[in-house]
């Protein structure tokens, strides 16, 4: 029920915030919009607001405005500049190109790790495209975790471009019709080389396979080298 044009006779310790009361009765000039103080006064009888006179809330208006202004400017340019360096920023050294003999070596220390699926936890075992993307990430690259999509990655090389290192990609064992199971090369020869592979068959372990045995020549799709750039 009070005029909250009326200024609260109060004294202000310490100010917490300004604030700009509109008035609600624009048709009252006697009730202009005027400037106002938050106290945090101890003393809850000390604590309110004070109506500052209309010229002065004028003035402090005009300052608080102004000092807003640039802040939001300093905001902006600062935003601007953050992102221009962002855009400049030399990207990270891109990984050293994989040796080869190094990858094969890596491999072989998970010999005997056992078969287990859907894993690539050199801890608890590997699925063959778990362990594949287990060895080459060790060297900053980054595979397929399913088999099946191999199917379209990389150009299929002649037997005699194959290399250490390139993956061989295979049908499954049951399903002629889906890739099923990858290996990696780990000694190079055509259609004779051996490579090295998490299977789900006798070994049950990661193993070290012919590429012309019987089994997997017949489900053999293709090798791709995942390293050239």
């Amino acid at each position: 029920g009070s005029n909250p044009c009326l200024s609260a006779n109060i004294k202000i310790r310490r100010i917490a915030a300004f604030f700009v009361y509109n008035n609600p009765n624009v048709n009252d000039p006697g009730c202009p919009p005027f400037f106002g103080a938050v106290s945090t006064a101890k003393n809850p009888v000390e604590a309110g607001f004070v109506h500052l006179p209309t010229d002065y809330s004028t003035r402090m208006l005009k300052k608080v405005s102004i000092l807003t202004f640039i802040l939001l400017l300093t905001f902006t340019l600062f935003s601007q500049v953050k992102e221009r360096k962002s855009i400049n920023k030399v990207p990270e050294k891109a990984p050293q190109a994989v040796d080869r003999q190094a990858l094969v070596a890596y491999a072989k220390q998970y010999l005997g790790t056992p078969y287990l699926n859907s894993s690539m936890d050199p801890k608890k075992g590997f699925d063959c495209s778990g362990y594949v993307r287990f060895v080459f990430s060790h060297f900053g690259m980054v595979l397929p975790r399913s088999s099946r999509e191999y199917k379209t990655l990389g150009k299929s090389l002649n037997p005699d471009e194959f290399k250490i290192g390139d993956v061989l990609v295979f049908y499954g064992y049951k399903d002629r019709k889906q890739i099923g199971h990858v290996g990696i090369i780990c000694e190079a020869n055509g259609m004779e080389s051996r490579f090295i592979h998490a299977s789900s068959g006798k070994a049950m372990s990661v193993t070290i396979g012919e590429l012309g045995s019987k089994g997997y020549k017949k489900r053999f799709y293709k090798c791709i080298d995942v390293i050239k750039k």
